[in-house]
C-alpha cells in the first residue's frame, strides 16, 4: 500500500500535500469503516450509451477484495462475461466521508465464495437460493482508491498486499 496523491482542501481549493505513513494508515482505516458500516454502494462503467451505474450490497471483503451481488440478468452482470475495469463508489453522509474505488470486476465463479457471500435475507429476493440461476456474485479487486474525509483527499494504490 502507497499514497500515489495527497491533497488538502485550503483556502477554496486543493492542494498538494505530504502524506506519512501515519496518515496513509489513517486514511486506509477510513475505508475499512466505510466498507464495514454502509453496505450499499454504487458500481459504474463506462458504455457507449454512458455510463452504466448499479447500487450493490457489499457481501464480504477482504484486504483489497470485495464480493458483491447481483442478479444474472442485469446489465452489470451481462457486461462482466470476462475481468472489465469498474469505479465503486461509497459514502457516509454524515460524516461528509466517501471512498472512490478503481479496479477489475468480474463475475465469481468459486462455489466458496458464491456460498459465503450468501445470505438468509437474500432468499426473499433469489427464490433457487445461492446456486440457482439468478443469484450472482461479482468479484472486485481493487488497485487504487481515493478516500475523502476531512477536507483531504489521499489516493492510495494497493498493488501490494496489504
Amino acid at each position: 500500500m502507497r499514497s500515489i496523491v495527497s491533497k488538502e482542501w485550503i483556502k477554496g481549493k486543493w492542494t498538494t500535500c505530504e502524506c506519512d505513513k501515519e496518515l496513509l494508515n489513517r486514511y486506509f482505516d477510513v475505508f475499512l469503516r466505510l466498507i464495514n458500516t454502509k453496505k450499499i454502494m454504487i458500481l459504474s462503467y463506462l458504455s457507449t450509451e454512458g455510463i452504466v451505474s448499479k447500487a450493490v450490497y457489499v457481501n464480504l471483503h477482504e484486504t483489497n477484495e470485495i464480493w458483491i451481488n447481483s442478479d444474472s440478468t442485469a446489465d452489470f452482470s451481462k457486461y462482466l462475461t470476462e475481468p472489465k475495469e469498474v469505479t465503486a463508489f461509497i459514502f457516509d453522509e454524515e460524516s461528509v466521508t466517501g471512498a472512490m474505488l478503481k479496479g477489475v470486476a468480474t463475475i465469481e465463479k468459486r462455489r466458496e465464495y458464491i456460498l459465503k457471500s450468501w445470505k438468509e435475507d437474500f432468499e426473499d429476493w433469489y427464490d433457487d437460493g445461492a446456486l440457482g440461476n439468478d443469484f450472482t456474485v461479482i468479484h472486485f479487486h481493487i488497485d487504487t482508491i481515493k478516500v475523502f474525509h476531512d477536507s483531504r483527499e489521499i489516493t492510495i494504490s494497493l498493488e501490494q498486499t496489504i
